[in-house]
C-alpha cells in the first residue's frame, strides 16, 4: 500500500470514530435519572413496617415452569427480545409515574361465612395483590432489568377474613389456595375496610407522581372489585393499562397469559410457579416495567416523555359479569 492510500484510509478511519463518539454522546435513555436519585418506597398505606430494602423472595424465586409449548415461549422470547430496554432512548426525562399493579381471586361457588353468617355470591374476591412501582429516576430501568431489584418497589399481599376458610372446588386452583405470598407477610383484613385501605395507599402513592393502575387482563379484576364493593379504584380504570393488551402481537386477538409472558422474557424459571393474588401482581408489574419505553412518547410541551394513549393499552370492557369463565377469569 501507499503512502497516499495509507494517508486516506488514516483520514477516514479518523472522521469514522469521530461519528461514532458524537453519535454516541446524543443519546440517553428515557429513564432519565435527572429528575430524582433511585429510592424504595417505604410508606405503608396498610400500616405495617417500612419495606426491607431486600425484598421477600423474588420473581424467580420457587417457580416452575408451566405446561407452554417451548416453541411458543421460544417465539415470543425473540420477539420481546428484540425491543430491549436498552435500546429506548431520549433526551428528555420521563413523567414521575407510580404504577400501581393489582391481581385479585374470587370465589369460584356461593360460600357462606359461618362467622356473621352471610352468604357472598360466586366472584366475590377473597384475596388482592398490590405491587408499587415509583417510577422516578432510574427505578423503572433497574426493575425491568432486575426483578429483585428494591429500587422504588413495594409490595403487598390482602386476604380477606370472611374466606379464611374457603376452599375452591376447582382442582387446577386449590394449589394456589396453600402458596405463600414471595414478596413480605400476607395481611388478613376484613373485606369491609379493603376500600378504606386502598384509597389511603392511591392518597400516599399520588405524592410521588401520577398514579396509573395496572392489570393483566384488566377487565377481570374490575368485574371482580365490583362484586366486593370495592371501588376505590374506579378512577383509574378509565387510564389503566393491560399488559395483556400492550404485549398483544400485531393483528392478533389472542393476548397472551401472565405465565407465557414471564416466561418469555425469562426461560430460566424452573422451579415452580408461585400463583396468588400477591406474586402475581407483582409479576405483572415487572412486565409493564419491560414494556414501558415503548408506550412512551414525547408531551406536547416537549419536556418529557409521557404515555402515549394513542397506543393499545387495554381492551374493550367486556359483557356484563354475570356468565364469565373462570378459565378466562384466572388469566394465569
Amino acid at each position: 500500500m501507499g503512502a497516499g492510500q495509507r494517508r486516506r484510509r488514516a483520514e477516514e478511519a479518523a472522521a469514522a470514530a469521530a461519528a461514532s463518539s458524537s453519535a454516541s454522546q446524543t443519546g440517553i435513555s428515557v429513564f432519565d435519572s435527572s429528575t430524582g436519585e433511585s429510592s424504595s418506597a417505604t410508606s405503608s398505606p396498610f400500616g405495617s413496617s417500612p419495606v426491607d430494602p431486600s425484598p421477600i423472595g423474588s420473581p424467580s424465586f420457587g417457580l416452575s415452569s408451566p405446561e407452554i409449548p417451548p416453541n411458543n415461549v421460544d417465539e415470543l422470547s425473540k420477539v420481546l427480545a428484540s425491543t430491549s430496554i436498552d435500546e429506548a432512548t431520549n433526551k428528555v426525562p420521563v413523567k414521575p409515574y407510580v404504577f400501581i399493579a393489582i391481581d385479585l381471586e374470587a370465589n369460584t361457588h356461593d360460600y357462606t361465612c359461618f362467622a356473621n353468617n352471610k352468604t357472598y355470591t360466586r366472584g366475590t374476591p377473597t384475596q388482592i395483590g398490590i405491587s408499587i412501582l415509583r417510577a422516578n429516576g432510574n427505578n423503572a430501568a433497574l426493575f425491568a432489568k432486575d426483578p429483585n431489584s428494591p429500587a422504588g418497589t413495594h409490595y403487598r399481599h390482602l386476604k380477606f377474613k370472611e374466606f379464611a376458610k374457603y376452599r375452591t372446588r376447582i382442582g387446577k386452583l386449590k394449589a394456589g389456595e396453600k402458596v405463600d405470598f414471595l414478596y413480605g407477610q400476607t395481611e388478613i383484613v376484613p373485606l369491609a375496610r379493603a376500600n378504606t385501605l386502598i384509597a389511603k395507599l392511591i392518597e400516599d402513592e399520588s405524592k410521588h407522581g401520577q398514579v396509573v393502575l395496572v392489570g393483566h387482563a384488566i377487565q377481570n379484576d374490575q368485574k371482580i372489585l365490583g362484586m366486593g364493593g370495592i371501588t376505590a379504584f374506579d378512577t383509574l380504570f378509565p387510564q389503566a393499562l393491560d399488559t395483556q393488551a400492550i404485549h398483544l402481537p400485531p393483528g392478533s386477538k389472542q393476548g397472551r397469559s401472565l405465565i407465557n409472558l414471564v416466561l418469555a422474557y425469562d426461560n430460566t424459571i424452573e422451579t415452580g410457579w408461585q400463583h396468588n393474588a400477591g406474586n402475581d401482581a407483582a409479576w405483572t408489574l415487572w412486565i409493564m416495567a419491560k414494556k414501558f419505553p415503548e408506550i412512551l412518547a414525547l408531551s406536547e410541551s416537549g419536556k418529557e416523555m409521557v404515555i402515549d394513549t394513542s397506543k393499545t393499552l387495554r381492551f374493550t370492557p367486556r359483557a356484563q359479569f354475570n356468565d364469565y369463565d373462570y378459565d378466562d377469569m384466572y388469566d394465569l
